[in-house]
């Protein structure tokens, strides 16, 4: 009985050390051949569109391989073009009204100061000339160091924020280079997919191949579900912000809910981003009507999303609503912001192992030491 369980543990140990020395390896390997692993991913997603491709028409694979890659290029293009008509149309709506917005909330500011902040200021002045030379003195030291810190903090921010431009355009001709290689390694991928595959067919034991199979068929499918269930999410709430900006009376609807739902695939934050900072803004500087609709409008886009969201990706997926939602708070407990993707990616990757039995055949080895 004793042996029976030392080997258990022996067989958990290599199935544990396996898994860890393959992530880590894969963690090692990634930063020198990702964009290789970008073309792997894309040749999997395009090779069903390829195949049918050779089926419906008279093409053969390396044509039906450059077609679909010129369709791929032709809707990012097209996408790109896009995004860069309405960027430049919003900046130059941004650059009519910010100004104007800008100095209406300097002379609020300006107004608060004067009626709240200058009586303080001038009690606190009278209450100064009361104290002796030594605590004046020291007052005047933790204001000066307030003021520095809150200077230098805000020239830091304002140097980081300078900085990042220079190194993001430095960075361009890598991210170019990326997508070059990435591209190119797609077309040869599926080009000789079967080739490839006959080579893998051949090396690797049948097993490790039907399971690889069926994880990566499965993430497939949760993956298309996912983006299917954000593409939707996304939809309605651009829809509703540009029903409520028309309502509003909001300048340039399509492009300013366009923008926003764009932010909204920040997790966890969203909107929010965006429509916090302009509901206070609008409080601020008397817009109340403003204010009330915003706020409205914000509150119908939060309970839109967190109504649907875990239902569509339960549908979508097959998840539970409750083990993504359990999925997304771990996730952020331990690992921050990050873990608010990496949480639902990590439980999408074990359904996924479930369902099509790799988690069985892995029990049923560290169990009776036997494979299927």
């Amino acid at each position: 009985m004793q042996m029976t369980t030392l080997h258990q543990l022996l067989r958990l140990c290599i199935v544990l050390g396996t898994t860890a020395g393959s992530i880590a390896l894969i963690l090692l390997a990634a930063p020198y051949v990702y964009p290789f692993i970008i073309s792997v991913i894309l040749a999997i997603l395009m090779n069903p569109a390829v195949r049918l491709m050779e089926r419906k028409t008279a093409l053969n694979r390396t044509a039906a391989v450059g077609l679909i890659l010129l369709i791929f290029l032709g809707l990012c293009l097209g996408g790109l073009a896009l995004a860069v008509n309405e960027i430049a149309q919003g900046a130059a709506y941004l650059a009519k009204t910010v100004p104007v917005h800008f100095t209406d909330f300097v002379n609020y500011v300006q107004k608060i100061v004067e009626l709240y902040i200058v009586p303080y200021y001038e009690r606190l002045m009278s209450f100064q000339q009361d104290l002796n030379p030594g605590q004046q003195e020291a007052l005047d030291e933790n204001l000066q160091a307030v003021i520095q810190h809150l200077s230098v903090t805000l020239g830091e921010g304002i140097q980081a924020a300078l900085e990042a431009v220079p190194l993001l355009l430095g960075k361009a001709p890598l991210y170019i280079s990326v997508c070059i290689f990435a591209l190119l390694g797609t077309f040869f991928i599926c080009k000789d997919w079967e080739k490839i595959t006959a080579f893998l067919d051949r090396f690797l034991p049948a097993l490790l191949l039907t399971s690889t199979k069926q994880v990566g068929k499965g993430l497939v499918k949760a993956c298309i579900g996912f983006l299917k269930a954000q593409a939707l999410l996304l939809s309605l709430t651009f829809v509703i912000m540009c029903l409520g900006f028309a309502v509003l009376r909001i300048e340039h609807p399509i492009a300013t809910a366009f923008f926003i739902s764009l932010v909204d695939i920040v997790p966890y934050l969203g909107t929010g981003i965006v429509f916090v900072p302009w509901i206070l803004y609008s409080f601020l500087t008397g817009n109340f009507s403003l204010t009330i609709g915003l706020a409205v409008l914000y509150l119908v886009i939060v309970l839109q999303r967190q109504l649907m969201e875990p239902n569509l990706l339960s549908v979508q997926i097959g998840l539970h609503p409750l083990a993504t939602l359990i999925a997304v708070f771990a996730g952020f407990q331990l690992l921050g912001f990050i873990g608010l993707l990496a949480g639902p990616v990590l439980l999408v990757v074990l359904h996924t192992l479930h369902h099509t039995g790799v988690l069985q055949i892995l029990w049923q080895y560290i169990k009776n030491g036997k494979l299927p």
